[in-house]
């Protein structure tokens, strides 16, 4: 009787050992990350940085394990998320500080998500951590932190340092582009960097017969519809044809004017027309959110005004 006692005390004192260092998983991180987010909230992802602070081959990699856990973790408490396809819009229309210290008005506005998850993956012995951020996109606050471990592979040491492929294409190279992710809507600008007084000009194309419009949204989140305009009227955009703001010989011109920042453009395409009753210019995230938010048809890219 004296030996069982005394080898339950040793396999208890084992178990409470064992339990002091265990590592919290991902579907740990996720639940505690998201426990007082409040049901119908929609959330974003920004990809993982690496140890270096940019994106890498092992931090792209622990994103796609702990992506679908954060999702489905959130579908329990009735949360939406932006679709991974999206990702690129979310960079464009908002430079993340990582930091959570700043943001920006007119994010919120394009993105059309309340919170952002983002974060940063290292190496912890044979382990990886992956450190996770929940952010408030009205004002940058962050409003929760959680860790998640994962046992490490082999390569995944040599994936640590090795740079996430982030190489644009040629025309993304060239010239100031956003595009759709089924690649039905395609726009850019002259350039990438203007000042106040520059005028500034946008292309677009569609690849089908497509309903177009163009919203701009200024660092302090004043929104304007740029496109269809008094001078340019709505109408079906024919697929191959290059269209142009304003368009060439025209009695009007875009004028870039303050605040310095970065600008949002945002186009959007559908197969029927958009309300005429959406005023020419406005200011406001709610409205615009749900502009952006009618539209299957999405592309979005950014430019700077400097001082």
């Amino acid at each position: 009787m004296k030996i069982k006692i005394i080898i339950f005390a040793q396999l208890t004192l084992l178990f409470l050992v064992s339990c002091a260092f265990a590592k919290p998983t991902f579907y740990g991180a996720a639940e505690r990350l998201l426990q007082d987010v409040k049901e119908g909230r929609v959330i974003g992802f920004v990809d993982l940085a690496g140890s270096s602070g940019e994106a890498s081959k092992l931090s792209a990699e622990i994103f796609q394990q702990i992506e679908p856990v954060l999702i489905r973790e959130g579908i329990k408490k009735k949360l939406s998320f932006i679709e991974r396809k999206n990702l690129k819009l979310i960079f464009d229309e908002w430079a993340l500080n990582l930091s959570g210290a700043t943001a920006d008005a007119g994010a919120g506005a394009l993105l059309g998500a309340d919170y952002i998850i983002t974060g940063k993956v290292r190496l912890d012995g044979d382990f990886v951590q992956c450190s996770l951020k929940l952010i408030q996109l009205e004002d940058g606050k962050i409003l929760a932190v959680a860790e998640g471990y994962v046992k490490a592979q082999p390569y995944y040491y040599d994936w640590e340092n090795l740079a996430k492929d982030t190489r644009p294409t040629k025309l993304q190279a060239m010239q100031n582009e956003g595009e759709s992710s089924e690649g039905l809507l395609r726009f850019w600008t002259n350039k990438k960097q203007y000042v106040p007084g520059d005028t500034i000009e946008i292309f677009f194309v569609v690849s089908e017969p497509l309903y177009v419009q163009i919203i701009d949204v200024t660092p302090d989140g004043e929104v304007t519809i740029i496109y269809p305009n008094v001078y340019q009227p709505g109408r079906l955009c024919e697929p191959g044809r290059v269209y142009r703001i304003p368009p060439e010989k025209a009695d009007f011109s875009l004028e870039v004017t303050p605040p310095a920042g970065v600008d949002r453009l945002k186009a959007l395409a559908s197969t029927s027309p958009f309300p005429d009753t959406l005023a020419a210019g406005t200011r406001g995230i709610r409205l615009t959110k749900s502009i952006v938010n009618s539209a299957a048809v999405r592309a979005a890219l950014s430019f700077e005004i400097n001082k």
